[in-house]
């Protein structure tokens, strides 16, 4: 599998699960009573529900495998583009319509145009681009940080070698004589005049 595809592996899941998540809080916010909600759902179609925790763990699976596929891609030198926006702007309210509409023709055998009426539809539709912002920007975390990942781990190791460069012969002999001039001694010189006042 490519980079490309393992770009899509990551960011598809993530649009997903920004899809649903929009659709459940539009439903809490339209009704807040528990009790009255999951009758409500259970009548348009929604009884699928129950199984939204497996159904995330199967988007949280292909987010772990698309992100150790794009590290692999990136440790190589691939380089692969992030998604357009387009398709976070365009997908979730797709979809969310799409959906809203199955899950009634499923449930009722037929499709009620009133569908697209209800509180919750309407709030389920406007909340998809504020959660579709949110999914870009978790997407683009993810793939930024599995791509360092895989530069890090499986770059090879940098290994600082310490030269030290051989000094002059010159100045080995040096070296002594200007270490006692420094201290103030020297083996030869003019003698010392002390100044006397007259």
């Amino acid at each position: 599998m490519s980079g490309k595809h393992a770009v899509w592996l990551v960011t598809l899941p993530v649009v997903v699960a920004g899809w649903l998540a929009a659709h459940i809080v539009a439903y809490m916010l339209a009704e807040p009573d528990a009790g009255a909600r999951a009758g409500r759902l259970a009548e348009s179609g929604h009884g699928y529900s129950e199984h939204l925790p497996l159904a995330g763990l199967g988007l949280l699976a292909a987010v772990v495998v698309g992100g150790a596929l794009r590290a692999l891609a990136a440790a190589t030198g691939q380089r692969s583009r992030p998604p357009s926006p387009r398709l976070f702007a365009l997908l979730p309210p797709v979809a969310f319509v799409v959906q809203e509409h199955l899950e009634r023709l499923v449930h009722d055998g037929a499709l009620p145009l009133a569908t697209a009426l209800e509180p919750a539809f309407l709030l389920g539709l406007l909340l998809q681009l504020p959660f579709a912002l949110l999914a870009r920007v978790v997407a683009g975390l993810l793939l930024q940080t599995v791509e360092r990942l895989g530069r890090a781990l499986l770059a090879p190791p940098r290994t600082r070698a310490t030269v030290m460069a051989p000094s002059p012969p010159a100045l080995d002999l040096c070296l002594p004589l200007l270490s006692r001039l420094a201290a103030g001694s020297s083996e030869r010189g003019p003698p010392a005049f002390v100044a006397t006042g007259p």
